[in-house]
């Protein structure tokens, strides 16, 4: 039995990260983000929106400052990800059976 030909075409690299690292600009935000004022203040804005003792007893309050923390973690491991240039970007075709019913 013949495997049926996959219609999924690769999800595209998007155009502006894909031109970030052909421009090169990974290095000179390494310099900056690994700079001793950028680590400072990173820790300092982490240190203000991490949750604490006081904002257990409102739910909301500690929910809040949960999201902030992790918005936080996120953009700074983002930033962290942009300085150092992928061997390869990520070029992917999902080919599963379940999904050849779809033409």
């Amino acid at each position: 039995m013949r495997k049926p030909k996959s219609l999924i075409e690769p999800i595209p690299v998007d155009v502006h990260l894909d031109s970030w690292f052909k421009a090169g600009n990974a290095g000179a935000l390494g310099d900056l983000v690994n700079s001793q004022t950028h680590r400072m203040a990173e820790a300092l804005l982490k240190e203000q929106a991490r949750p604490s003792r006081a904002t257990i007893g409102d739910a909301e309050k500690n929910s809040l400052t949960h999201s902030w923390y992790a918005g936080y973690c996120d953009a700074f491991r983002d930033l962290r990800r942009l300085c150092h240039t992928p061997k390869q970007l990520p070029r992917e075709v999902f080919d599963t059976n379940e999904w050849t019913h779809i033409s």
